[in-house]
């Protein structure tokens, strides 16, 4: 019956699993969570944020490119990307953007470029969490549970490869290194800088969903809402 209290009640940090952009930097890159069926379709949002750090509040952004890649692409793989209904869509004054190209690249991943305004008339504030890019995905995977997962990737897709990179006043300003992308927490926190911030990218996982309810925010699809989410 006795109450034993913890050996530390304070000054200790709990990493949050979300992902974690290393090092700190203005343009982040998020792969959102999403589910599916065993061998169906899912659909997830690739989110950018133009002033992570605090460090471009005001400035005037006049376009961006990144590319997102497959962890695994025989547990998943990109049929297609468009941005119905997202920020970009309106973001030229209420019109789509004066270019863009989007890329899919089977078994590797999509890759987006825009340029808001080619009269340089148009330009988006900074802004952070706008919405981008939806990617439609074919579950592979079979079984409940399984889990894979999409991550920014630099430099890696098409020819000449496309560049993680926003432009602000005609300055290309790279995104995180950060790719946002672990298979397991466990491996995730022992790679971590300890100067990371937590929180700002997203791992990007697209789990099966079988025989149980998909609860929103489980990211390890163990049926729970807990810290090891």
């Amino acid at each position: 019956g006795a109450s034993i209290q913890p050996g530390v009640q304070e000054g200790e940090s709990i990493p949050v699993c979300g992902g974690i952009a290393c090092p700190e930097a203005s343009f982040t890159i998020t792969v959102g969570d999403s589910a599916g069926p065993p061998l169906g379709t899912a659909t997830t949002v690739v989110s950018l944020s133009f002033d992570a750090d605090g460090n471009n509040t005001g400035a005037e952004i006049q376009g961006w490119s990144y590319g997102v890649c497959l962890a695994d692409p025989m547990a998943l793989d990109i049929t297609d990307a468009n941005t119905v209904g997202t920020d970009t869509e309106t973001v030229n004054g209420g019109n789509p953007p004066g270019f863009e190209s989007i890329n899919v690249y089977p078994g590797e991943g999509a890759s987006h470029g825009v340029v808001i305004d080619l009269t340089a008339v148009n330009k988006l504030i900074a802004t952070n969490d706008f919405t981008d890019l939806n990617l439609v995905c074919n579950v592979l995977m079979e079984e409940a549970e399984d889990c894979s997962c999409i991550h920014a990737c630099d430099k890696a897709l098409g020819s000449p490869p496309v560049a993680n990179v926003m432009v602000i006043q005609g300055n290309s300003i790279p995104s995180s290194d950060f790719e946002g992308c672990a298979e397991d927490l466990e491996g995730l926190l022992a790679g971590l800088d300890p100067d990371c911030v937590p929180a700002v990218n997203s791992p990007g996982t697209i789990c099966v969903v079988g025989d149980f309810v998909y609860v929103p925010g489980d990211g390890n699809c163990d049926g729970r809402l807990d810290i090891a989410d």
